[in-house]
């Protein structure tokens, strides 16, 4: 009677460990914003982060300007993106907000923000999360 509840016990607490327990694997992610600019080039955007928790890159592309956005660490990140006129005047701004874990793993908490572009509201980009190809 006692091997029954001694295997029962054993195989119970083995089935809890294979289905219970999170496998931690590196999920290195990145974002990409792709952000909207006049075809003549007359506006830009720039950007600043709260805490440092990204490396963040520009490209410009036709008729728009792809950030991408590395994290270097676990926290939580506002990214302000700032459209502004070749003459310094700012255009409207977008804010976004961001979770990074532990494996790198990236959740967009909130967006906001008001953005004109020749007297017209731009949407705001929904934010790419996907794995980082280029990871180490």
């Amino acid at each position: 009677m006692l091997k029954k509840l001694i295997y029962c016990l054993f195989c119970g607490v083995l089935a809890l460990g294979i289905t219970g327990c999170k496998q931690s694997v590196s999920q290195d992610q990145i974002v990409l914003l792709n952000f909207k600019i006049d075809q003549y080039q007359e506006y830009t955007w720039l950007y600043k982060q709260e805490n440092g928790h990204f490396q963040i890159e520009k490209e410009v592309k036709k008729n728009k300007e792809v950030f991408t956005l590395t994290p270097l660490s676990k926290g939580k990140e506002k990214v302000t993106f700032i459209f502004v006129k070749k003459d310094g005047s700012e255009q409207g701004q977008a804010t976004y907000s961001f979770k990074i874990d532990q494996n790198k793993c990236i959740q967009c908490l909130d967006k906001k923000g008001k953005i004109t572009l020749n007297s017209k509201r731009i949407q705001l980009p929904k934010p790419n999360i996907k794995n980082n190809e280029n990871k180490k």
